[in-house]
Formats: structure tokens, sequence, C-alpha cells
């Protein structure tokens, strides 16, 4: 079974990404991920590796926050970026994609998915007019 606030906060985080996804977030989008991104504040630990100091999440203290808190990590770490700019949504599935093409011209996520099936209606949705303008004219 699923825990219902489990799943609004879920979907809550996920409005706030469709918010934030190409645009710089402000005011109460900022609030909430800040809030979020406190809430396993007992568990994180520091720990140096290589020569760096890395922020970790304890598993076994932050219990089911670990999940939130991964979801949030990867929201703020993203928004940091200077890669924000080239966030999209597909158009297709609504999921999100890093645009790294040259010019910043792509449009799905994965052209054999999303792509090859957006462009297999544009085709069919073409085909069809044609048809009915020659049936029209005949």
């Amino acid at each position: 079974t699923s825990d219902p606030d489990e799943e609004e906060w879920l979907a809550g985080v996920g409005r706030t990404a469709r918010r934030v996804a190409g645009r710089v977030a402000e005011g109460p989008d900022l609030v909430a991920l800040s809030e979020a991104a406190a809430a396993p504040g007992t568990a994180m630990r520091l720990r140096s590796s290589r020569g760096r100091v890395l922020r970790t999440l304890e598993p076994t203290l932050a219990g089911p926050s670990l999940l939130r808190w991964r979801l949030v990590e990867s929201a703020v770490v993203l928004l940091t970026s200077e890669r924000l700019a080239r966030v999209k949504a597909c158009p297709a599935c609504g999921w999100f994609f890093l645009d790294v093409s040259k010019n910043r011209s792509r449009r799905w996520c994965s052209m054999t998915n999303c792509g090859s099936l957006a462009k297999a209606r544009a085709y069919y949705q073409r085909s069809r007019r044609r048809a009915g303008r020659a049936r029209a004219h005949s």
C-alpha cells in the first residue's frame, strides 16, 4: 500500500520541478526546496575521500526521508548549476532531459521513443489531410 502523504509530497516535488525547469526558481519554490533540503539534517554527515569533503546521508538515520533527500539534493544541484537553462520537458511524456545539443534544439527525451512516436503521429496527420484534400478535389 502507498502512503497518501508521501504521494502528495512526491506530486509537490514534481509540480515544483515543472515550474523551475529551464528558469530561475523564486519565492515559494525556493522556500519549499530549502525546507526539504534541510529536513534530513540530523542524518547528514561530512566525510573525507581522496582529498575532498563529501556530504552524505546516513541511510540508517535517514529512514524513509532518504528518497526525499536524494530527490531534493538532485534538484538543488541542478538549480545551482549553469546547466539549468538546458533542462527541458519532453512534450510527449513530460520527463525532463538535459539538452546538450550544440544549438539547444533537442525536442524529445529520446528520439527512439518519444521522438519517433511524435514524428509518426505528424506523418499520419499530414497523410490524412492530403487524402482529405484529394477527395475534395475529385
